[in-house]
């Protein structure tokens, strides 16, 4: 048997297999899937590249990148705002327009390093703004490379740490100050946990700070007085603050000290309490003097004898009831007024005598005179004259 061929279902044949570009059907399927695919690279590339563009112009950090050469080929907008330059300003420019003349050799160091390959980070320096002024940066510079790995520019996120750095001097100075202050400054949280502990404070109650940090505040708080600290929190949980609060805390050695407290409240930047700044100034001393002081005004109040204090210029400053009895005059009208109110008119010499004797410290003992009274009449007096030293005032006064 002999097979024919039709030539009519041969040529059916081979335009089912052709398309109308003459390529076979399965080429033409093969290239609507690569430009599907290359499409696809494409819109996934544009929506990187819009949100490349979008982190680095929302970024609060100056993104900036520049050729080899140190030409800025990109400006985003924290660096307009960080330095005052818009990008038409700084693009095609020099980065050295940004540079304190005294820092020009930081460029050249950087920009060696980058070619190189290396990444210079957190890199604190000092540049100029547009009005001249100078901001301080910390600067992460990193080179920018191509599919093959050449290095062909630069990126530079610079971070404007001005107000850091303003803080950071504040916060050495207040440390300096909490440090050498005489006052015990001491923070606790809101639980009355100690968090901070100056020298004074060791001073004065005589704990380490690692023998108080992390410990109740009650530790220094008499048992009969843990009330106060209650009382004292409540307040300041209010945003209340406590001045000058008299009472006693304990020392490590169990030993009762008078002290002075000033308490206020510590807040965060939003304004809500996160703690108790607490100073504490020893006055043991002072409620010592004051009770001797009051003990002496009660003696001098009491005293069967006049007696009087006066300044270097003879002017008296205080006037006791012995005297107002003696003399006539009442306090009020005597001081202020001039000693030589009650000396005779033929002793008036007595007086530049005796406060040079003073002057030169010594002391006049039993001295036999006579003074006069508020209505004329001459007395025998026996007088007993000291200077009296006030070295932290710098004056002098002396006591009849």
């Amino acid at each position: 048997m002999q097979e024919t061929i039709n030539p009519l279902d041969d040529d059916a044949a081979l335009n089912d297999q052709t398309s109308a570009n003459g390529f076979p059907e399965g080429e033409k399927h093969a290239e609507a899937s690569s430009k599907d695919t290359l499409a696809e690279k494409l819109r996934i590339a544009e929506e990187r590249s819009a949100m490349l563009s979008s982190i680095v112009d929302s970024s609060d950090d100056a993104i900036i990148s520049k050729d080899l050469n140190g030409f800025v080929t990109s400006w985003n907008l924290a660096a307009e705002r960080i330095f005052g330059f818009s990008a038409s300003e700084m693009i095609g420019l020099s980065i050295n327009k940004l540079i304190p003349a005294e820092r020009a050799e930081e460029e050249a160091h950087i920009l060696l390093k980058i070619r190189r390959g290396e990444r210079v980070a957190y890199f604190e320096t000092k540049r100029l703004n547009k009005q001249g002024g100078l901001v301080d940066v910390s600067l992460t510079v990193s080179p920018i490379k191509d599919a093959s790995g050449n290095i062909i520019g630069i990126s530079k996120i610079a971070r404007d740490i001005t107000g850091l750095r303003m803080n950071s001097e504040k916060s050495l100075i207040l440390s300096a100050i909490v440090d050498s202050t005489d006052d015990a400054i001491i923070s606790k949280n809101l639980s009355g946990i100690i968090t901070s502990w100056n020298p004074s404070a060791q001073r004065i109650f005589g704990y380490l700070p690692e023998e108080i940090i992390g410990h109740s505040v009650l530790k220094l708080i008499p048992v009969d007085r843990q009330d106060e600290e209650t009382r004292i929190l409540s307040r300041l949980r209010k945003g209340e603050r406590v001045r000058y609060f008299h009472t006693k805390r304990l020392t490590k050695t169990g030993e009762l000290i008078d002290v002075s407290l000033t308490i206020s409240p510590v807040k965060d930047e939003q304004g809500k309490i996160i703690g108790v700044s607490k100073i504490a100034r020893d006055i043991t001393d002072v409620i010592e003097a004051e009770k001797q002081s009051a003990m002496l005004s009660a003696i001098v109040s009491h005293s069967d004898d006049a007696i009087i204090s006066k300044d270097l210029n003879s002017m008296v400053t205080s006037w006791n009831s012995s005297a107002e009895r003696l003399f006539g005059y009442t306090a009020e009208e005597m001081i202020g007024q001039s000693i030589v109110k009650l000396i005779p008119t033929d002793r008036l010499q007595e007086e530049p005598e005796i406060i040079s004797r003073l002057k030169s410290g010594q002391r006049v003992d039993h001295f036999e005179t006579k003074r006069k009274t508020k209505f004329g009449k001459l007395l025998d007096v026996s007088l007993t004259i000291s200077p009296v030293m006030m070295h932290r005032a710098g004056l002098s006064a002396f006591l009849k």
